[in-house]
């Protein structure tokens, strides 16, 4: 199924961003001017920069334009960002050739598993290990595990991340290439249901200078149904 053309067109001006050839602080085509440039609608430029927004590549400014962050951070916004494949994430935001890599097992729980997802020690569950790569250049690994009855995140309601620099494990430290010692980023996950079961743990690990920092956004007043007008 082809991309929306505002998320192709966002991706073009990510990867250009990403890769360098717009430095922090350039200003990015009026909506009029990227109407012209790339024969789209203003509906299609004007929701390809609220992406770029979203994502923490751009910042605007009123009545003045739009330019390009100056640090550019991973904006993990829920649930958009997390229900998007490695495949999508990576490509929306590299210059590069993305390529990913998984590898997915039934081994038995060890004991601190089988205690989270309240299973019996050495119950068979679920794992998946993600490998990505950007022209060849390891960019992220991610380590997952869940129930056997769980096929994937799609019914989570919540989600609980924990950010931290630490040293990898031997298969993450193998994959990124890093040096004994050296810190990486790592994202904890807890993906939970509405009863509030565990449905799944992601261990996510990045190189440490791909991103300056990560920044989360969530909705304080989500909308109900029914609302009156």
């Amino acid at each position: 199924m082809a991309e929306p053309a505002y998320v192709a067109l966002a991706g073009a001006y990510a990867r250009q961003i990403r890769g360098g050839q717009l430095a922090p602080g350039a200003r990015l085509p009026s909506y009029a001017e990227l109407v012209e440039r790339h024969a789209v609608s203003e509906i299609v430029a004007r929701k390809a920069i609220q992406l770029l927004q979203s994502q923490g590549l751009v910042r605007c400014v009123r009545r003045q334009g739009v330019y390009v962050a100056d640090r550019i951070d991973m904006v993990r916004v829920s649930p958009e960002r997390q229900r998007e494949s490695a495949e999508t994430s990576f490509r929306n935001e590299a210059e590069g050739r993305i390529t990913v890599e998984r590898e997915t097992s039934r081994i038995p729980a060890s004991a601190e598993l089988a205690e989270a997802f309240d299973l019996a020690a050495g119950q068979l569950i679920t794992r998946v290990v993600t490998k990505a790569a950007e022209d060849g250049r390891p960019i992220s690994i991610s380590d997952t595990h869940q129930p056997l009855d769980v096929a994937d995140a799609s019914g989570a309601t919540w989600l609980e991340e924990t950010i931290a620099d630490r040293l990898p494990t031997a298969e993450h430290a193998q994959w990124l290439r890093t040096r004994p010692g050296d810190l990486v980023k790592t994202v904890h996950q807890r993906f939970c249901g509405p009863d509030g079961r565990l449905l799944m743990l992601s261990d996510v690990s990045y190189p440490r200078d791909r991103y300056d920092a990560f920044t989360f956004r969530m909705t304080l007043r989500p909308e109900t149904a029914g609302t009156e007008e």
